[in-house]
């Protein structure tokens, strides 16, 4: 066979992902032919493929030392720096690519990648709009476009290319996913339920992100069956599993992985985390991929062994920092999430990896070990919805920091412009977690009692306008729902709770640090429990502090008990009380215990896998 038709035959094998196959066929061509240019270029492509970055930078600059003006060369060179995370040289080969064709459509498009990688959004989309110019029918450009208009708060000008996409190519697997999630942010409704069910109905097809579908369903079936193509699809495993480290150090060394250190719900959570760790039997590292540097941050990398900004190193070169270290337990903290690294959970960095706090459900993938909860969220019946095993801490699975300071402001109901003769409901939580279901109950609570107003968190203008005219639909009095502005102040933020008589929680969503806030601030909740975690969190709070008379189980008893609340002025008054004991409220927060727990939970794990004890859930008294 002849080098041309062996070339074929390769990039045949190739394109089919046949790698090793091709692979061979490339090192023939080699071996016959020293120089050839294509095999050593698609040789170095394969080895970037199978995350051997070393050889494949290697083989591709041989290439290019063969032939320089190869700007398809150049742009995988350029791939290989991005995924690296050696930004300024990525940007280098894909603009020499440029230089030998102008309308490469593919290192344009990577140019928006890099860009976006370094958070210079305003270039980014420069790029992704050339690649939608260069080539109208690029539907990652496309897509990638409307992600990043969507993530700088474009969303109206999002939904637009997502729908332009959708007519080029309904096929696109996430697309829908994106549109929902989009539409959700801002409360524009018209068609989502249909959008949905389309979702629901064909997910072979229609695949969704795995955070956003517990936006959208309650169903744990549904859930686990969408997270596991999504994890499958996009994190699949890459690592084998890491031995523990036969050391004589007498300390657990636990790895914390996060974008969230710093002034973010879990970021907040989790200082104490850090501060109440017993640092006589365990050495804390932080491993922090985020962006932002603040009080948060600073209190956290003052309570570890060792704080360490990950944020531009690669995923390839974070597993091996993490074994060179000897990490026992990684604490995955984000799940996921937005700014989510799964990949170096996907490549294994550690003996034991364990789902916690940041994402309300099972990852279903087999290099995630164990989840955290507690058997309000996950109770016995629901476990089989779940691919980790499950760690039970005794009582809420969260931390809730206990030392939060509320300001002394006395702040009046002008201040918020709230009439001071109305019950206010409020509900602080993310806009995302806003559905036409709950806010068809809330409706339905404010009709029951007019002399209410509905209290929500938000200054944009879209929002406000959109939540104003579904209020119409209802036939209530659109001025009844109250907007608040962004309180920059965490401490301002807490003592406004003080005006707000009851917090209604969304679903099938629910509130979870917010939550936390509002108890802290002495507000109490109305849940609205369902099946899946993220729709039970409400329920754990309040049965860890003895208060499951503000459990409900229907829409009916939801509706009925917050309007039986609104018309107790009395009960409403005992039950803030509550909440102002020390002895209640010290049931949920109360760190130092917590810590105790967890620590106990690790050094449990520790000592199963020790002792090749695998299979069981584990119950922390």
């Amino acid at each position: 066979m002849n080098i041309n038709n062996l070339l074929e035959q390769g990039i045949f094998l190739h394109r089919k992902n046949s790698l090793d196959e091709a692979k061979k066929i490339y090192k023939e061509i080699i071996e016959i032919e020293k120089e050839n240019f294509q095999a050593i270029h698609l040789l170095g492509v394969i080895f970037f493929q199978q995350k051997d970055y070393i050889q494949a930078i290697q083989l591709i600059e041989k290439s290019l030392n063969i032939n320089n003006k190869n700007y398809s060369a150049l742009n995988n060179l350029g791939n290989i720096l991005l995924e690296l995370k050696k930004y300024p040289e990525a940007i280098e080969k894909y603009k020499k690519a440029l230089n030998l064709n102008k309308n490469y459509t593919a290192a344009i498009y990577n140019l928006g990648n890099v860009y976006k990688a370094i958070s210079k959004y305003k270039i980014a989309l420069e790029y992704y709009y050339k690649a939608i110019i260069s080539d109208p029918k690029f539907f990652d450009a496309y897509y990638d476009y409307a992600e990043l208009l969507e993530r700088t708060g474009r969303i109206e000008e999002a939904l637009k290319y997502y729908y332009k996409l959708s007519e080029l190519n309904p096929s696109h697997p996430y697309l829908l996913g994106s549109i929902v999630r989009s539409k959700l942010s801002i409360c524009e409704w018209e068609s989502l339920e249909s959008e949905i069910d389309k979702i629901k109905n064909n997910l072979f097809k229609k695949k969704i992100n795995a955070f956003d579908v517990l936006f959208i369903t309650d169903s744990l079936e549904y859930q686990m069956k969408a997270v596991k193509q999504y994890s499958e699809d996009k994190f699949p495993p890459t690592g084998n599993i890491v031995d523990l480290k036969d050391e004589n150090s007498n300390k657990i060394k636990i790895g914390y992985y996060s974008s969230d250190f710093s002034n973010h719900p879990v970021g907040y959570s989790i200082i104490q985390l850090f501060e109440y760790h017993n640092k006589e039997k365990f050495e804390v590292y932080a491993f922090y991929f985020g962006k932002k540097y603040d009080e948060t941050t600073e209190k956290i990398s003052k309570e570890c062994k060792k704080f360490i900004d990950v944020s531009n190193i690669s995923d390839f070169e974070l597993i091996n920092l993490s074994k060179k270290i000897g990490i026992d337990i990684a604490i995955n903290l984000n799940g996921f999430t937005s700014n989510s690294r799964t990949k170096i959970f996907s490549g294994r960095l550690s003996p034991i990896q364990i789902n916690a706090i940041g994402y309300p459900s099972t990852m279903m993938a087999d290099y995630m070990d164990y989840i955290i909860a507690d058997e309000v969220v996950i109770p016995e019946k629901n476990q089989k919805f779940f691919k980790e095993k499950i760690i039970y801490l005794p009582s809420f699975y969260q931390i809730s920091n206990d030392k939060k300071k509320i300001s002394n402001k006395n702040y009046t109901y002008k201040n918020f412009n709230l009439p001071s003769d109305k019950f206010i409901f409020c509900c602080f939580n993310n806009i995302l977690k806003i559905n036409p279901y709950i806010f068809g109950l809330w409706m339905k609570i404010l009709k029951k009692n007019e002399n209410s107003v509905l209290w929500l968190k938000s200054n944009k203008t879209n929002i406000i306008k959109n939540l104003k005219l579904e209020a119409d639909k209802f036939k209530v009095n659109s001025d009844r729902i109250i907007f608040a502005n962004k309180l920059e102040s965490s401490e301002d933020y807490l003592a406004s709770y003080k005006l707000a008589d009851l917090f209604l929680d969304t679903f099938p969503y629910n509130a979870h640090v917010t939550g936390c806030d509002a108890l802290y601030s002495g507000l109490p909740i109305l849940t609205l429990c369902g099946e899946s975690f993220a729709s039970r969190v409400g329920a754990s709070l309040l049965n860890t502090l003895n208060m499951n008379e503000l459990i409900t189980y229907s829409e009916t008893e939801y509706v009925n008990k917050a309007y039986n609340l609104s018309i107790n002025k009395k009960k409403i008054t005992e039950l803030k009380q509550e909440l102002l004991n020390p002895f209640t409220i010290s049931k949920l927060f109360n760190s130092k215990l917590y810590v105790e727990k967890m620590e106990t939970a690790y050094i449990e794990i520790l000592e199963r896998l020790k002792n090749k004890i695998t299979t069981k859930n584990v119950y922390i008294k």
